[in-house]
């Protein structure tokens, strides 16, 4: 008889450990879904057809993508094996509105999601804001769900790599704050310093200037929950 008890126990266990599991799998889902009614509104519908091509597990949040307009992509050859690396080179890893791309000077490089391959800023306002050789156009297109932002750009990005005198470079500190803005603690480089950042966060929008403690996320309550569980299995079994 008490294999019985032990048996439910550890059916109870997986079933919870399940849950868990699919709360984090369902709020990553949630976003990318947000993030593609958002492009698809503004009829980015090309770039929606690349990230439906990406491997499932391709996207985990905390982006910014930079989308060229359909007929641009039209006109651009990408195969079926290049979808990956054509995202990841039209990628930030780190969601950044607008407001923060804005305070980079001129000179300034961001790096994209692929290792090695950088966006050089050349900041001549927002209405001449470049990243290598393609200019931003439709800025803060996704904002939704926090993690994922996307800005629209007019051109395909040429791919630029890190020079000897950029990994040599010295980093300067962020510039002035802007008045309607809260700039995060980023590390902003001179030119031709590479920017570094901070773990991923959710971006700050224009105007807020408090941060309050952040609630408890649904995956550490559910395993908080699941802990509290164990242990009253745990007495079970030691009455039986």
């Amino acid at each position: 008889m008490a294999n019985n008890p032990m048996t439910l126990f550890f059916l109870l266990l997986t079933i919870m450990i399940s849950s868990v599991y699919a709360t984090n799998t369902t709020s990553k889902t949630i976003d990318i879904l947000q993030a593609i009614d958002e492009m698809r509104k503004a009829n980015y519908f090309t770039f929606v057809m690349l990230i439906n091509m990406a491997p499932p597990d391709f996207i985990q949040g905390n982006i910014t993508f930079l989308m060229p307009k359909d007929k641009t992509l039209s006109q651009t050859l990408i195969s079926q094996n290049d979808v990956s690396d054509f995202l990841l080179q039209h990628s930030i890893p780190s969601p950044l509105l607008f407001d923060y791309l804005d305070h980079f000077p001129t000179g300034s490089i961001i790096p994209t999601s692929k290792p090695d391959i950088v966006l050089k800023v050349n900041n001549s306002g927002r209405k001449s804001f470049f990243l290598n050789n393609a200019r931003i156009v439709s800025p803060n297109i996704c904002t939704g769900s926090g993690s994922i932002i996307c800005h629209g750009i007019d051109q395909v990005l040429e791919p630029t790599t890190l020079s000897s005198d950029d990994h040599n470079s010295t980093f300067s500190p962020v510039p002035p704050h802007c008045p309607n803005v809260t700039i995060p603690p980023f590390v902003v480089a001179a030119p031709p310093a590479v920017m570094s950042f901070p773990p991923p966060a959710e971006p700050v929008r224009s105007g807020s200037f408090n941060n309050p403690t952040p609630p408890m996320k649904s995956g550490v309550h559910s395993i908080l929950q699941l802990s509290d569980a164990v242990v009253a299995g745990l007495m079970l079994l030691m009455l039986l």
